[in-house]
């Protein structure tokens, strides 16, 4: 198509399909008119519906581009309703990333005026006496920290004891996001 030839509906045309309708002026009242006609029942958006969006937003298409619009929004519509009715996989990353070492500050050179084994963090900290891995279980993250520098227990041995515990509490894990086998794995390389 030539640039002389190329009309505002080719234009509008084109946004609509690609799901951009804030670029233009005009397209956001086309899109919460089509959104306003489409009921919760309704398993598909109708050529009727375009048509009727395009004349309340005062846009003027054939009746060719109202069928190809509806034809790319129930596509659309198929593909995100196929989304939501899969349930994720572990593969899934978490919403949030857990990084347990937030609240050491980072310094790009040891000072020498400390001890390595301590942080500042360390010095508000207060660890209980404890004789049992059950004892951790009401401890908070800076505590559960402590104790892995202190070399109370290691790393594996939270794992596995949290891990059982989950399990006994629930044998499926529908309460964890990503936890399995390897995570006992991972937890003796660290």
């Amino acid at each position: 198509m030539q640039p002389s030839q190329i009309r505002r509906r080719d234009i509008v045309l084109q946004t609509l399909g690609l799901g951009t309708f804030s670029a233009m002026a005009g397209m956001p009242t086309v899109a919460r008119v089509l959104a306003s006609q489409v009921q919760q029942e309704s398993l598909q958006i109708t050529a009727q519906q375009v048509r009727d969006a395009c004349w309340i937003a005062t846009v003027q298409w054939t009746e060719d581009q109202c069928e190809e619009v509806a034809k790319a929004l129930n596509r659309k519509l198929e593909r995100l309703r196929s989304l939501r009715d899969e349930p994720p996989t572990e593969d899934v990353a978490m919403p949030l990333a857990f990084i347990p070492s937030f609240f050491i500050r980072s310094e790009t050179q040891p000072r020498e005026d400390r001890d390595p084994r301590t942080s500042p963090w360390q010095q508000g900290v207060e660890l209980p006496t404890w004789t049992k891995m059950e004892d951790v279980l009401d401890w908070s993250i800076p505590k559960l920290a402590l104790g892995l520098r202190r070399k109370l227990y290691s790393c594996e041995e939270l794992t596995v004891f949290y891990f059982n515990r989950l399990k006994s509490s629930n044998e499926r894990l529908n309460c964890v996001v990503r936890m399995n086998d390897r995570a006992i794995e991972l937890s003796r390389l660290r």
